[in-house]
Formats: C-alpha cells, structure tokens, sequence
C-alpha cells in the first residue's frame, strides 16, 4: 500500500525563514512552539487534474482520479504559504468516494 497523502507547498522566503528558527525540527513543529498559524483558508477541495509526480508518489494509475484540497496559511494579515494536498485512493476508500 502506498502513501494516503502527498502534500506539495510553497512559502514566502522570508516567512519561511522567520519561522525555521529550528532547522533541525519539522516545520510543523516551528509552526506550533511559534503560534504562526493565525488562518487557514481552504480556497478549493474536490477532483484535482492528474500530476504524474503524484499519481506515481501514491501508487495510482495515471487515469485515477485525485482529490485535492487546496489551501493558504495566513500569518500577521499576510499569505505565506500554499499548501496542496493529493489524497490516495486509499483515502477515498476510507472516505467511500469514488
């Protein structure tokens, strides 16, 4: 069985930085001991395009269809991140979508 989720982002550089005060730690971690995260808004959820790098990363035939949510995280009235995140078809069983 492969992966539930592959989760891809992109961060502004220097909220990336402000908040990696630890580089040995994940990111979510930085995130909680910071209290960084002051919104979450989910911009798009539902049937994304298929992306090769993800169907293979989740062990899918190209023709599979994925899930996605889409989201940003805001910080200080800033949006500082994008967050994609492909769900497997494991997931959609969990779910009972298809």
């Amino acid at each position: 069985m492969g992966d539930f989720l592959i989760s891809k982002n992109s961060w502004n550089k220097e909220a990336y930085e402000g908040l990696m005060k630890n580089k040995g730690e994940a990111i979510g971690t930085n995130m909680k001991r910071q209290k960084f995260e002051n919104f979450r808004e989910i911009n798009f959820a539902g049937i994304a395009e298929n992306d090769k790098e993800v169907t293979t990363s989740l062990e899918m035939k190209d023709d599979e269809t994925l899930l996605l949510r889409n989201y940003y995280f805001w910080n200080g009235g800033k949006r500082v991140a994008v967050i994609q995140e492909y769900f497997s078809k494991e997931v959609k069983k969990v779910l009972n979508v298809e």
